[in-house]
């Protein structure tokens, strides 16, 4: 079982990539994680910067899951596919799996997904290098332009608004779902 897990910012990507991973007991492979090593790494700068990390982790992300391909049967993958050349590309990543292929799509309502976001920063659970505090209005256009749609790979999307719905709620949406019980 492949699952790209997929959505704008503060939709609950990592969280349920985090939870799937430890209940299929496959590898978890997220962008952000990527893009934190590199903050750590080679620093911390300006917007401008924080969006070249993110398309080199993005990437080196699909570098590595090309490979997890190959080596194994389970993985879970957690990104932001927002650019024409990323569609491409992942697309050209997952071909020849869609049978094993099932794409989660999350969303929220605009003012629950930026919430969700400040309230992040503000817990101090988000790495600084991201500066979400310095970018709200730059995610606000983000999101905008990205709720959307899923990519539709795969032979099974499944599609979920989390607004007004629980993390564990939607963990046990996405149990049933993917028939996990």
């Amino acid at each position: 079982m492949i699952i790209l897990i997929q959505g704008p910012p503060g939709s609950g990507k990592s969280q349920i990539g985090t939870y799937l991973s430890s209940l299929i007991r496959a590898p978890f492979y997220s962008k952000d994680e990527v893009k934190e090593v590199l903050f750590d790494t080679l620093g911390t700068r300006d917007s401008e910067w924080s969006k070249k990390l993110a398309a080199c982790s993005n990437q080196m992300l699909f570098k590595h899951i090309r490979k997890a391909i190959a080596l194994s049967n389970d993985l879970i993958v957690e990104t932001n596919v927002s650019l024409e050349s990323d569609v491409e590309v992942v697309t050209r990543l997952f071909s020849g799996h869609d049978e094993a292929l099932t794409e989660i799509y999350l969303t929220a309502r605009k003012e629950i997904l930026l919430d969700r976001v400040k309230k992040r920063w503000n817990s101090g659970s988000r790495h600084h290098g991201h500066a979400d505090n310095e970018r709200l209005s730059e995610i606000e256009k983000y999101i905008d332009k990205s709720i959307s749609q899923p990519i539709r790979l795969g032979h099974r999307v499944i599609e979920l608004d989390s607004s007004d719905t629980s993390s564990d709620e939607l963990k046990e949406k996405i149990k049933l779902e993917l028939n996990l019980y």
